[in-house]
């Protein structure tokens, strides 16, 4: 049983990375096509349980109240993200696509800006020595 779960996960972020993949793609397509959706990234694809809905983590340094004001952008492109997915993916079905902030980036950003201070605090602490 532990192996079949194993295989699953795997399985599980193929699917992802795949979706990621095309998604890049067709939002770089929407982002030359819009430019107010410049410096907006997508960053993650993530399935849920049920493999019913895909969470799409977006990312850019305006933060996440400006994501509100681009989320209403990026709604205009779904239906076709979608289609081009399920043409890509020839799958039965085809996951129902919500665009999300991506939280986690935003503080993996901050603890590294956090580290790059710690260093130079040691650096500078070195030099002194």
């Amino acid at each position: 049983m532990r192996i079949s779960s194993k295989l699953s996960s795997i399985k599980t972020a193929q699917k992802e990375s795949s979706i990621l993949r095309i998604l890049s793609v067709l939002f770089e397509e929407a982002v030359r096509e819009n430019r107010e959706l410049q410096g907006w990234y997508i960053t993650r694809a993530q399935l849920s349980s049920g493999k019913t809905v895909i969470y799409v983590h977006v990312y850019s340094e305006q933060g996440e109240q400006a994501f509100g004001t681009v989320l209403e952008k990026i709604k205009i492109y779904k239906p076709s993200m979608r289609k081009s997915l399920a043409s890509e993916l020839q799958k039965r079905y085809t996951p129902d696509i919500v665009f999300v902030f991506d939280e986690d980036l935003k503080k993996t950003m901050h603890m590294e800006k956090l580290l790059d201070t710690v260093k130079e605090d040691a650096n500078a602490f070195e030099e002194r020595e």
